[in-house]
């Protein structure tokens, strides 16, 4: 199915399955993901420059976060704040960073990725004209 994720199992054995030197076509058919999920996974996976025993060595979480890019995907839904995204932080590290240090560090990170903060307007169409 479109825009659903990889299990980490399954992520885990593209991998494996790449290290051994079997083909893009072959681990698709085997795994039965379409070609394309197979070339991206490998992409991130040849970019991170791990081997495969460090990536076994890898919680499921840390791994989606290496390779899925889970902060991204977070920010990219809809109504998702800084605020939220800080109160989720500070769940699993009650000692961790205070709110303007988070924001700080949220804005360097930003400014170094791709991701970007957006808003929707819901308007009628012709109604209204908005200018950047």
């Amino acid at each position: 199915m479109a825009g659903t994720s990889i299990t980490m199992n399954k992520l885990r054995k593209v991998i494996l399955l790449h290290t051994e030197g079997k083909s893009k076509r072959f681990i698709s058919s085997y795994l039965q993901l379409s070609r394309n999920t197979v070339k991206k996974y490998i992409s991130r996976f040849v970019k991170l420059k791990l081997t495969f025993e460090a990536i076994q060595s890898l919680s499921d979480r840390e791994l989606a976060t290496l390779i899925l890019r889970e902060e991204e995907k977070e920010l990219k839904k809809t109504g998702v704040t800084r605020l939220q995204l800080w109160q989720e932080y500070r769940l699993k590290h009650p000692g961790g960073l205070g709110r303007s240090t988070f924001y700080e560090q949220f804005k360097h990170w930003q400014l170094k990725s791709s991701v970007s903060p957006t808003m929707h307007m819901d308007h009628k169409a012709g109604d209204m004209m908005f200018i950047d």
